[in-house]
């Protein structure tokens, strides 16, 4: 898929149902979801490269850090990987779609 084709597509189709599951859970924190939100600031910068280095690190599940994230974050938790990682690895057409596909994960923001 061309540069231009995947921009379409992200634009016509991931970004309008994201934005509606995004709003759906919050609609107040997420009232002017876009691009931005998944792709972090500097998107342009880095070419949409995901995943995005300002994005929230998660941590290696089993470790304190998960831990605390899923106790700090239940709510986001539960909706990010039983609503947004499943309907994102379906618009990608990536099997097995992980957290790791939007966010660094804590052990590749050590290396």
């Amino acid at each position: 898929m061309s540069v231009e084709d995947k921009e379409f597509y992200m634009i016509g189709k991931v970004n309008p149902i994201m934005k509606e599951l995004f709003t759906a859970h919050d609609v107040e924190e997420f009232a002017e979801f876009d691009c931005v939100d998944c792709h972090g600031e500097e998107m342009r910068e880095i070419d949409f490269k995901m995943p995005a280095p300002s994005m929230y690190i998660v941590p290696p599940e089993g470790t304190p850090g998960h831990r605390g994230m899923m106790s700090t974050f239940p709510e986001m938790v539960k909706f990010m990987q039983e609503t947004v990682t499943p309907a994102m690895g379906k618009l990608l057409g990536v099997e097995n779609f992980t957290c790791a596909g939007c966010h660094p994960s804590a052990s590749k923001a050590t290396r």
